[in-house]
C-alpha cells in the first residue's frame, strides 16, 4: 500500500486535484441526510449547518495529508466533530481528489430518562418515513433494541466477506473515518452492491426494559464516493512518485 495518513518530512510535495465528480444522489422517496448534511456536501456548507446548531466555537476541525516517505499532498479538511449535552455529530470528508465532499456522518443522541421518550416502534416508523423502508430490521442484542439498515443505489443490497454489510458501528470499514491504510478495503466495497449505506441503532437504557428509546445512533457512509476517492488518491500518489523518480540526482564526488 502506497498511502499513509501523515508524513512528517517528505522530500517532495504534490497537489491533489479533483478527478472524482459525482452528481447528487436521487433515491426516489428517500431522504439522504443527517441533520441537513448530505453526501458530497462541501466543508463550508457543512460547517454552516453545524455552526447554526451547535455554535462555531464547539466545532473541532481535524486535518490530514496523504503520501509516502518521499512525497506528500497538501493538507486538507478531514473531520469535523461537535457535541453538546445529549448529542454528538462527526462528519468525515473525502480528500480534494473528490472535492472534499462529505463521505460519512455519524450522529449519537441520548434521551433523558426524566423526560418524554419515544417508543422503539415509533422511532422505527419515524426513521422509515425519512429514509424509506429499511433493507433490514432486526433485533440488536448488543443494545437491547433494534438495528436498521438501508442499502441505497446500485443493486440495493450489500455483499461482503464479513460483517461490513450488517453493522456500521465499531467496524473499521464503516466507522466515521477515512484512513489511507484501509484504501483497498474501501475500493473492494465498491462491489458490495449499493452506493450509500445507512445504519441506525435504537437502544433502551441499560437494565431498563420499558420499550422506550434511550440512545439513537445513526450513520451514513457514501461507499461509492469513498471507494472512488481511494482509487484517485492512490493514482495521484503513484504519479507523484513517478515524477519524483525522474528528477536528476546529484552524484557524490568520488
Amino acid at each position: 500500500m502506497l498511502a499513509i495518513a501523515h508524513t512528517a518530512m517528505a522530500a517532495d510535495s504534490f497537489t491533489l486535484e479533483k478527478t472524482v465528480d459525482l452528481p447528487p444522489y436521487a433515491f426516489e422517496g428517500r431522504s439522504l441526510d443527517i441533520i441537513g448534511i448530505s453526501p458530497g456536501q462541501s466543508p463550508a456548507d457543512t460547517f454552516k449547518v453545524l455552526a447554526e446548531r451547535f455554535g462555531e466555537t464547539r466545532i473541532e476541525k481535524r486535518f490530514m495529508l496523504i503520501g509516502t516517505e518521499t512525497v506528500r499532498s497538501q493538507e486538507f479538511d478531514a473531520v469535523y466533530k461537535t457535541e453538546q449535552k445529549n448529542e454528538s455529530v462527526s462528519v468525515t470528508f473525502a480528500t480534494p481528489s473528490a472535492g472534499s465532499g462529505v463521505l460519512a456522518v455519524k450522529r449519537e443522541l441520548k434521551f433523558d430518562l426524566d423526560k418524554g421518550r419515544p417508543s422503539i416502534p415509533d422511532m422505527v416508523a419515524e426513521l422509515s418515513r425519512k429514509y424509506g423502508e429499511p433493507s433490514a430490521n432486526y433485533k440488536d442484542d448488543f443494545s437491547n433494541g433494534r438495528a436498521l439498515v438501508w442499502y441505497l443505489g446500485g443493486r440495493q443490497e450489500c455483499e461482503g466477506p464479513d460483517v461490513m454489510c450488517y453493522t456500521g458501528f465499531g467496524y473499521r470499514n464503516y466507522a466515521d473515518s477515512f484512513e489511507p491504510q484501509y484504501y483497498q478495503s474501501y475500493i473492494d466495497a465498491l462491489e458490495a452492491g449499493c452506493d450509500v449505506a445507512v445504519f441506525a441503532r435504537i437502544a433502551e437504557a441499560p437494565a431498563i426494559t420499558d420499550g422506550k428509546v434511550r440512545f439513537l445512533d445513526i450513520l451514513f457512509v457514501d461507499l461509492k464516493r469513498r471507494g472512488l476517492t481511494a482509487k484517485a488518491d492512490l493514482a495521484a500518489i503513484q504519479a507523484a512518485l513517478d515524477s519524483f523518480e525522474k528528477k536528476p540526482v546529484a552524484m557524490p564526488q568520488l
